[in-house]
């Protein structure tokens, strides 16, 4: 799957969990050889 298209879903503000679910949608699309794993961290600012 094309890096442009992983920065596509993950650019679109979407929760981690619908990033994570349309990723393997997309990597499965693709035609992907084997199984597909993914994980999508929502980092945020710490401020004290």
């Amino acid at each position: 799957m094309p890096t442009e298209e992983i920065q596509r879903v993950l650019s679109e503000g979407r929760e981690p969990e619908q990033a994570v679910r349309e990723l393997i949608t997309l990597a499965n699309d693709s035609g992907s050889p084997d199984n597909v794993s993914c994980v999508v961290a929502d980092v945020m600012e710490f401020r004290q």
